[in-house]
């Protein structure tokens, strides 16, 4: 019996075949997958040369945080309550950007411009 490694514990080659993995499964072989493999073999790339053991953390915790991100979202999309609560802060959010600009455009308009 094999056991996984915990989350924290995951080298940076399980970290990345995971994000591929999930893109697999969110993307496939459309531009979306392609896109997103892109921006995965981009940052892996960007950061190759980091020798320091608490920036390979970091960074190796971002990765990690992305992949919990997913699937909490993925689960709160299949229950119909927090479909509903996440519709609602949404709206609120649109809301709250629309006064946003409508302030920007009136200050903009009060200073001639």
């Amino acid at each position: 019996r094999t056991r996984m490694a915990s989350p924290i514990n995951r080298s940076v080659t399980q970290i990345y075949r995971d994000l591929f993995r999930l893109v697999a499964h969110l993307g496939g072989d459309s531009a979306k997958g392609h896109s997103l493999r892109a921006i995965i073999r981009q940052e892996f790339r960007r950061n190759a040369q980091v020798t320091n053991e608490a920036e390979i953390e970091r960074l190796k915790a971002n990765g990690i945080r992305a992949l919990s991100n997913y699937l909490v979202l993925q689960n709160l999309s299949k229950d119909p309550k927090a479909r509903r609560h996440l519709a609602e802060a949404s709206a609120m959010d649109g809301k709250s950007g629309q006064a946003a600009d409508a302030a920007k455009t009136s200050n903009a308009n009060e200073r001639g411009g």
